[in-house]
């Protein structure tokens, strides 16, 4: 009924480039509640960004933002939830990379 595609369906879309490399100046550990969670078991999108927030300093400025989500959280994970200067990252309990935002 659609055909074949004969080309990447993602092709000249952009791709998050966000690199990994800022210096951790906070980690907290937190656990993954019931409120949170989508219909799925996972962790629901928007608050990927309430868990970053929390461990942001007070005063914490910036304009605009990227982000990516590379990994799904479920409930009742332990997660890490970490900043450094411009970056700042969700990692499951396996220590592999759920969520990166930069700050700009």
């Amino acid at each position: 009924a659609y055909g074949k595609i004969d080309r990447d369906p993602f092709e000249g879309e952009k791709t998050s480039k966000i690199k990994d490399n800022d210096i951790i100046e906070k980690e907290v550990s937190m656990k993954i509640l019931k409120r949170d969670i989508d219909t799925n078991y996972h962790l629901n999108n928007a608050r990927y960004l309430d868990y970053i927030i929390e461990v942001l300093p007070e005063k914490f400025d910036f304009e605009t933002f990227e982000c990516a989500y590379k990994k799904q959280i479920k409930y009742d994970e332990t997660i890490k939830v970490s900043y450094g200067s411009k970056i700042a990252r969700i990692k499951n309990e396996k220590d592999e990379l759920c969520f990166i935002i930069e700050f700009k």
